[in-house]
């Protein structure tokens, strides 16, 4: 999903042009990533289920920090 996410945020905030083609690339992509997300076998046990809560909040944080981080260098004037 990083790579979903920077572009989105680089769209928004750097004001960067999409190409239908890209764009259509970027729905497959998400689409790719639910069925992954929704395939997932169910399981019973109770136990694991919080900690995998806490894994799956820590597992969507991490592309928009490293999309963020990739927008932000980006709209450094320096480092371009």
């Amino acid at each position: 999903m990083g790579p979903l996410v920077t572009v989105v945020l680089a769209y928004f905030l750097l004001k960067e042009k999409l190409k239908r083609f890209e764009i259509v690339l970027l729905f497959l992509i998400l689409g790719g990533i639910v069925t992954v997300i929704l395939g997932e076998e169910k399981e019973t046990d109770q136990t694991e289920d919080s900690s995998k809560k806490i894994l799956y909040i820590f597992l969507l944080c991490n592309p928009f920090l490293i999309g963020g981080g990739s927008v932000a260098m980006r709209k450094m004037k320096k480092f371009h």
